[in-house]
């Protein structure tokens, strides 16, 4: 028997907003405006640029 799973490998950053991300959209009551999901692409976009940084200083 098959079963189809999702993995996901995310840095401490990543995790935070995910599971901030994940709150908002599906746990809250309230409907999530244009602005905040701005925010949240725009701070996606931080982590990811502090995730390369943090790499590259590791290596």
């Amino acid at each position: 028997m098959y079963v189809k799973v999702e993995i996901q490998i995310r840095t401490m950053a990543m995790d935070f907003w995910a599971s901030l991300e994940h709150k908002l959209k599906y746990k809250s009551k309230q409907k999530v405006t244009n602005a905040t999901s701005k925010e949240l692409v725009s701070c996606a976009k931080v982590i990811q640029k502090l995730d390369k940084k943090m790499m590259l200083l590791n290596n």
